[in-house]
């Protein structure tokens, strides 16, 4: 599994930054402010083409740009969504970054305002697949189960 956002966190851990959405979002839009636009998806295309395994999970796609880069390394793209409901309580409840516990609804909210999130659509309409993922984990494992035995 491999996170469009791996570079991002790499770079704000080592410069001793906190790893928040804000920052993320602020360090993707300077480099592609400053590099180019597609920036991402070099790296996520380097990845791939460093380990040519048969299946590679790209999460956090947060950029056309970045996924048109890799198009043509990639044989299906699935959208998998969850209710606004379902993401609070979930991100509240994994708490894989220190700020997310504390996180009200409020700023949950303001999180998806955020420029990044702003071309998910644009993404979602490019999946070969929607998977909705409100309900427990069985279901939605099943559910990639499904998906995955047709190959």
């Amino acid at each position: 599994i491999y996170r469009f956002s791996d570079p991002l966190h790499t770079i704000l851990n080592d410069l001793g930054m906190p790893n928040t959405r804000e920052n993320l979002a602020k360090l993707s839009l300077s480099l592609r402010k400053n590099f180019w636009e597609w920036i991402m998806g070099t790296w996520v295309q380097e990845f791939i083409m460093k380990h040519p395994w048969e299946f590679i999970i790209l999460e956090w796609v947060r950029r056309i740009e970045a996924l048109s880069e890799i198009q043509d390394l990639i044989d299906h793209t699935i959208w998998i969504e969850s209710s606004p409901e379902n993401r609070y309580t979930r991100i509240k409840a994994r708490g894989e970054k220190s700020w997310e516990s504390g996180l009200s609804r409020e700023e949950f909210q303001k999180h998806d305002e955020l420029e990044t999130e702003l071309t998910l659509q644009k993404i979602r309409d490019m999946a070969d697949l929607t998977i909705e993922n409100n309900w427990s984990k069985e279901e939605f494992y099943e559910k990639i189960s499904v998906f995955m035995r047709q190959f």
